[in-house]
């Protein structure tokens, strides 16, 4: 087993500084998920705003997630320090575990967040095909919203019903924001999966070292 020698006052640090990081991890997430409300129905003038503003607010609590994973990381092999008596690690163990908890809650949650945005923006594709298709079945409007070529059909359809070229370019913009951003949701949520399933690893690994020393 690999271990990092690390003073008390150090270890404490690192600990203060995590829950700092998680703090604002939180606040972040909240305002991402303020944006994904309004991204729903904002008009194609508001729209490059508030995706800047959450791709940025996402870009931040990504690197925020790093450095919370790499200071676990530091904080795991710490507590594991044989050099220390097996009070000391096992109080630096149940630390990192609380921590390794919180920040998979956070992470977990942010996912779930994500899979409810994917899902509202795949709901909105459906509303639109039904609305422009209303001879269509409720089965064919959730088929059609996961196809990638939607919204040209939904364009050539406004076209030939009112012969509004600019209705149908902006109508295929806005189905093809929403596919991108599902797409990029999907992508996103399957690496926090990843680093879900990640964190809850180094849990089992430090539970079960203090299940030994205790």
């Amino acid at each position: 087993l690999d271990t990092y020698a690390l003073s008390t006052t150090s270890f404490a640090g690192i600990v203060d500084t995590m829950h700092t990081h998680l703090s604002a991890v939180s606040k972040n997430i909240e305002c991402i998920g303020k944006l994904h409300g309004e991204t729903i129905y904002a008009d194609r003038a508001k729209r490059p705003r508030i995706l800047q503003a959450r791709e940025q607010y996402a870009a931040d609590t990504q690197a925020m997630f790093n450095t919370i994973l790499a200071d676990l990381q530091v904080l795991e092999l710490a507590a594991n320090d044989e050099a220390i008596a097996k009070c000391d690690r096992a109080m630096r163990g149940g630390r990192f575990i609380a921590l390794a908890r919180e920040f998979s809650a956070q992470i977990n949650a942010f996912r779930k967040m994500e899979d409810e945005q994917a899902v509202r923006n795949h709901d909105r594709l459906v509303r639109l095909y039904l609305v422009i298709c209303p001879e269509a079945s409720d089965d064919d409007a959730q088929r059609a919203a996961s196809r990638g070529d939607v919204g040209q059909e939904l364009a050539e359809r406004i076209e030939q019903q009112t012969g509004q070229i600019n209705d149908a370019q902006k109508l295929l913009q806005d189905a093809v924001d929403r596919q991108n951003d599902i797409a990029s949701i999907t992508y996103a949520a399957g690496e926090l999966t990843r680093l879900h399933n990640q964190v809850l690893e180094m849990i089992g690994r430090q539970q079960a070292r203090l299940d030994i020393i205790t």
